[in-house]
């Protein structure tokens, strides 16, 4: 959820990214100090045509590297204040000039010469880090109304928490394992202050379609970890993507659990201690913190919904079903869930 800070920035920047935004407006916006999401702002000043040339000066200055690039890309700069720049300038003044329509040939060309010598112009990067949240051991299964039946004909009796037979880690066909696979929406930026991320998750165990789907999800000691991206451009929170399947985000050896789509390239969010799993037996995993509980949902004609065999089993009863004939369970179940 966006707090109201956050949104009255977003109000601003979408204001000053105007070209019709007013002088006032973005003289006032360019003296935004207060933390790394204000350069957001001051940028977007910077690339406003309508910025008066003592805010420009005053944002070559600024320190935040991608406020002085757009300033130095601004129309207003020009002619020998250019020339000036590209003798003093550093890295992100030189690329905002390759930008600017006045530089000319021959300077874009002497910009590009000296991008190329990195010890003298050296590359700037920050880190950003979405906080994990200690990992879980999850499970996620698929059941037909068919096996279903055979579960509830079969005579069990439904207690907390082994709501269906066996082991509730038996019911896993759909994905069994251990880390944070949470979505984790909270990043801390360069400067120390956090943002939201607002990410959705698109996805769900009940893209299956099963008849009825299992999950479950146990707090687990030892596991998880922080992702950490390094970044040399400014950072969009538009620009990360979930990797996930099944409502969960999914974090293997081979992606990451996020990602984040740069300028030029695609940088995964980097695991920090706890991304290494161990542990895996036949009978789960060690150190579980909490009660097992599965969760059960039936699809019905409105889209899944709880199902509790402790309660459908007594309303069948009362409806007159024989639990023991699985011709008579089922033809309630399908009939009752539109199966």
């Amino acid at each position: 959820m966006i707090n109201k800070k956050d949104e009255q920035k977003e109000k601003v920047l979408k204001q000053v990214s105007n070209p019709s935004c007013s002088e006032d407006i973005l003289v006032k916006a360019s003296e935004d100090n207060e933390n790394y999401t204000s350069s957001r702002v001051r940028r977007a000043v910077a690339l406003n045509k309508n910025a008066p040339k003592s805010i420009i000066d005053k944002l070559l200055k600024d320190e935040y590297r991608w406020v002085r690039e757009a300033a130095a890309s601004h129309e207003l700069v020009k002619d020998k204040e250019i020339s000036n720049l590209v003798k003093s300038g550093d890295r992100y003044i030189l690329k905002g000039l390759l930008e600017n329509p006045n530089s000319t040939d021959g300077i874009e060309t002497e910009i590009t010469e000296k991008l190329e010598d990195e010890s003298k112009y050296p590359i700037e990067t920050d880190i950003y880090i979405i906080k994990g949240q200690e990992g879980k051991e999850y499970i996620g299964g698929s059941m037909t109304v068919e096996e279903m039946v055979e579960i509830i004909v079969s005579g069990f009796v439904p207690s907390y928490p082994n709501i269906l037979p066996g082991e509730w880690y038996e019911y896993n066909d759909l994905y069994h394992f251990v880390d944070d696979c949470n979505l984790n929406n909270n990043i801390i930026l360069p400067d120390g202050t956090d943002e939201n991320l607002n990410l959705v998750l698109k996805t769900s165990i009940t893209d299956c379609d099963a008849d009825f789907v299992i999950f479950c999800s146990i707090g687990l000691e030892g596991y998880g970890g922080d992702y950490e991206l390094e970044l040399e451009e400014l950072f969009d929170p538009t620009n990360i993507i979930v990797n996930e399947e099944y409502g969960l985000v999914k974090t293997d050896d081979f992606e990451s659990g996020y990602e984040y789509e740069s300028e030029s390239e695609w940088n995964s969010f980097d695991r920090g201690e706890g991304k290494e799993i161990e542990g895996a037996t036949a009978d789960g995993w060690d150190n579980p913190v909490g009660w097992e509980q599965l969760n059960v949902q039936v699809k019905g004609d409105s889209g899944y919904e709880d199902f509790y065999l402790e309660d459908v089993i007594p309303e069948m009863k009362k409806n007159d079903v024989d639990v023991s004939d699985a011709k008579d369970v089922l033809k309630y179940l399908k009939e009752k869930y539109d199966l």
